[in-house]
């Protein structure tokens, strides 16, 4: 029997690391910056650290839900997080 669904969608939009390989002058290197990455899915569980998310799953009676495209953000890199 398939158990009642308990999570719901969110958008999360989070600063990720930027980098380069190549040279680039000391002006270049100053207008570096963080990328905004934007992350959908189910909200799992959070906390004041961290913040889990997933975004395929299935269910059969034997396991219960199994999750696929996790994710977990530490709550300092999130810029904001939305029910969708």
């Amino acid at each position: 029997m398939f158990k009642k669904f308990p999570w719901k969608k969110y958008r999360v939009e989070w600063l990720d690391i930027s980098g380069e390989t190549g040279w680039g002058s000391e002006d270049t290197i100053r207008k570096m910056e963080p990328q905004v990455a934007t992350t959908e899915g189910y909200l799992f569980y959070e906390d004041n650290d961290r913040v889990i998310t997933f975004a395929t799953y299935y269910y059969n009676d034997e396991e219960g839900y199994t999750f696929g495209d996790r994710n977990v953000f530490p709550r300092g890199c999130i810029k904001s997080i939305r029910k969708i």
